[in-house]
């Protein structure tokens, strides 16, 4: 059986970099383009992102200090399950990185658009319309993995399942923003797997502003 450290310092270092990628492109996007009224999303949205963020980090933070804190909520998963996890954790970031260099300046932390926002559709995007999302998915499986933790798996499922649920807002103001160029471009890509299609193979812009 693996020692516990192994599995603490896989998760330091995926937790570390991964902070550091979205806090640097965040506020870059901000001092670009300005902040962004977190007030955007609806109430109960904000809330439960809040509470399963801060408790979800909560856990991850004991684990880190103390994986024994968090035994509670072990589930029993054997090493050759939770090793794989490291691994999908260390490609959610690298996705992450690519994710975030090729949004540039139009990171937000809400369903809202920028003033100066494009529509980006090269990098991941050429194919999958929420890119962020699904290296979410893989970053929290990490997590679960590395941690065997059914709490972590709680508060990981809550936050994801209501940045899905946002996506429907997201797509409604982007629509909003570009009109036929982003219907266009939704029919042609999938929401968080690839869907593809003769026009997606040959390449589309890398990016368009719209005025």
């Amino acid at each position: 059986m693996l020692s516990e450290s192994l599995y603490r310092w896989i998760l330091l270092v995926v937790v570390v970099v991964g902070l550091t990628i979205s806090i640097y492109f965040r506020r870059k996007a901000d001092r670009a383009g300005g902040s962004v009224n977190c007030r955007g999303d609806a109430g109960w949205i904000r809330l439960l992102l809040m509470v399963s963020g801060v408790t979800g980090f909560a856990g991850l933070l004991l684990f880190l200090i103390n994986p024994a804190w968090m035994g509670w909520s072990q589930i029993g998963l054997p090493d050759w399950v939770r090793l794989p996890g490291g691994a999908l954790g260390l490609i959610a970031v690298a996705f992450f990185f690519w994710v975030f260099r090729c949004l540039g300046d139009n990171v937000t932390p809400t369903a809202q658009t920028r003033i100066n926002h494009t529509l980006v559709t090269g990098g991941p995007y050429r194919w999958v319309r929420h890119p962020m999302y699904s290296s979410g998915l893989l970053l929290f499986a990490g997590y679960v993995l590395l941690t065997d933790s059914w709490f972590i798996l709680l508060t990981c499922g809550v936050a994801l399942g209501v940045l899905i649920v946002r996506t429907s807002r997201e797509e409604a103001n982007l629509t909003q923003r570009f009109g036929d160029e982003y219907r266009e471009y939704a029919r042609e890509t999938g929401r968080f797997v690839p869907r593809f299609s003769r026009r997606r193979l040959t390449g589309l812009p890398a990016e368009r502003v719209t005025e």
